[in-house]
């Protein structure tokens, strides 16, 4: 399911015109965002794009995004990226939280 949100997520990258290549690579379990742009593009033009794009994708869902930016290479911009699903309680804390999970049982 992420995977197919993750290419999604590529291919809208694409379209844009600040944007001339986007792909995910992955190291020791982490995935990693490249960007390749066209020469003028800034860090904050394409932080914003990345937060749109993810932000449009992630929209009335309960997945969410992160995104961290890692460095600048020859080839581009990289990003240590990921989606993720909220990871729910699996015990009572006894503060009385609103969403307890013995509420929920």
């Amino acid at each position: 399911m992420l995977e197919k949100i993750m290419d999604l997520l590529v291919r809208r990258l694409t379209q844009s015109p600040l944007c001339r290549q986007a792909w995910f690579r992955y190291f020791a379990g982490t995935s990693f965002l490249y960007v390749v742009t066209v020469d003028s593009a800034t860090r904050g033009q394409v932080d914003a794009l990345i937060r749109e794009q993810a932000g449009l994708l992630t929209q009335g869902t309960e997945l969410f995004y992160e995104s961290t930016f890692v460095r600048k290479s020859d080839r581009g911009w990289v990003y240590r990226f990921r989606f993720r699903y909220p990871e729910g309680k699996s015990f009572c804390c006894g503060n009385q939280c609103p969403d307890c999970i013995l509420l929920n049982s």
